[in-house]
């Protein structure tokens, strides 16, 4: 049996929403390290992307990167594969 306080990291830890995003919504901030959570890519991944001009939008605060969630899902929607047309024209 879990307790409380660990089952409230693996929930914080599965959510989409960062702190703050009822009040930002899409504007949302997420660090590299939750990004890479949602993801499921690592933080090292995602700095490989930034520097290959990859991966989702990345802002800056500072010297710091952030990802907005509305960046996230567009990434996320656009990575989705779609069904080929068959060449048979069925």
């Amino acid at each position: 049996m879990s307790s409380p306080k660990t089952s409230e990291k693996v929930e914080q830890k599965a959510s989409f929403n960062p702190p703050g995003a009822d009040v930002l919504g899409d504007d949302a901030l997420f660090t590299p390290r939750e990004a890479a959570g949602v993801l499921r890519k690592t933080t090292r991944t995602l700095e490989r992307w930034r520097s290959d001009g990859k991966g989702p939008r990345v802002v800056f605060i500072g010297r710091t990167p952030a990802y907005r969630l509305a960046d996230l899902r567009r990434f996320i929607r656009d990575s989705a594969l779609r069904p080929v047309a068959d060449s048979q024209g069925e």
